[in-house]
């Protein structure tokens, strides 16, 4: 995930290319999160990152256009590849639950992963609003006057 997070930064813009610095920081957090899972004894990953990212994604949604509905992922090369990384994020999390079942991990790691994919769907948000992109109801409409 580090990696792609790598390709989002390379497709930032002009208008969004200020989130560089904060998406590099989220790849220095999930080195520290693989070293959490490697490393018993390791505790990098804390309920304070998990707060910072639920703040962010707060600050962040509260200067987006509020969702009425699913939206199909999609927008601008960077909003796109967040959106992917919010998919990485998730089965990634579904991979920590499966893998706490034999190997307990700590609450914070849970919670942190699970809110990623939060944070990086409010930042995919957030990259298309900013670059001009209209979100795509996930519903097709349906046009009433041509008989369909």
């Amino acid at each position: 995930m580090q990696s792609w997070i790598g390709v989002v930064i390379a497709a930032l813009t002009a208008g969004t290319a200020g989130l560089a610095d904060e998406l590099a920081d989220r790849q220095r957090e999930l080195y520290q999160l693989q070293s959490d899972i490697a490393v018993p004894r390791s505790h990098r990953i804390g309920a304070e990152l998990t707060t910072r990212l639920e703040e962010r994604i707060d600050d962040i949604m509260a200067t987006t256009p509020r969702l009425k509905e699913f939206i199909l992922p999609g927008g601008s090369p960077a909003g796109a590849g967040l959106q992917y990384a919010r998919t990485l994020a998730r089965r990634a999390e579904r991979q920590l639950v499966t893998l706490h079942k034999a190997s307990p991990q700590p609450d914070a790691i849970m919670t942190y992963v699970n809110r990623l994919s939060d944070y990086l769907f409010a930042l995919a948000l957030y990259v298309n609003y900013r670059e001009g992109y209209q979100e795509v109801p996930s519903k097709k409409r349906v046009d009433n006057n041509s008989g369909r």
